[in-house]
């Protein structure tokens, strides 16, 4: 049994120089949390990437980026480099559903987990077999159909704001049309 749903993987930076404008990652940071005019942290520096040699590669870079089987297989790892790098700071980032944080525990990972399918039960026991939910399925597939009730759901129960924190942009984006759209066939029908 795997000991986590999403990926881990190990994000770097190197120490600040004092001339340096380029904030290093606080473990308290939220990954949306940015300082005006600058781009999101966690898109500037390294990650460790999946060559045979460890090399780092850039954080935009996602299909290049080692995502580690185990939480002590990345301790292990990170271990070895700080002996190595001492002046890299080193970042376990679990990922889940396309939401980043910065983890420091297993227990950390396993209690987003546990957030996450709670989160995924309740919204899928209210969902039920909905005719709704058969016929976005039949168009779109289970899991695009899952979601973009789970967003109706979430728009009416407890708003725009909510829905928004809930899904990446361009993920809530598509499901506000894959809801559009079946809006129309329905007006049709």
């Amino acid at each position: 049994m795997a000991e986590y749903q999403g990926k881990l993987y190990i994000f770097v930076d190197h120490l600040q120089e004092p001339e340096c404008a380029c904030p290093a990652a606080e473990p308290g940071n939220v990954f949306e949390m940015r300082s005006p005019g600058e781009t999101l942290w966690y898109l500037n520096g390294w990650a460790v990437g999946k060559s045979a040699q460890n090399r780092y590669c850039a954080r935009t870079s996602v299909s290049k980026q080692r995502s580690f089987d185990t939480f002590s297989e990345a301790m292990d790892f990170v271990r070895r480099k700080r002996k190595a790098r001492p002046k890299d700071n080193f970042y376990l980032i679990y990922e889940l559903d396309g939401r980043k944080s910065i983890v420091t525990s297993l227990e950390q990972i396993q209690n987003q987990d546990k957030r996450h399918a709670d989160l995924e039960g309740h919204g899928l026991s209210e969902l039920g077999d909905s005719p709704k939910l058969k016929t976005l399925t039949e168009k779109v597939g289970k899991i695009v159909a899952t979601n973009a009730m789970v967003l109706s759901r979430t728009l009416a129960k407890e708003g725009e704001a909510a829905a928004r924190a809930r899904f990446s942009a361009a993920t809530y984006e598509r499901l506000q049309q894959v809801l559009q759209e079946a809006a129309l066939m329905e007006g049709r029908a």
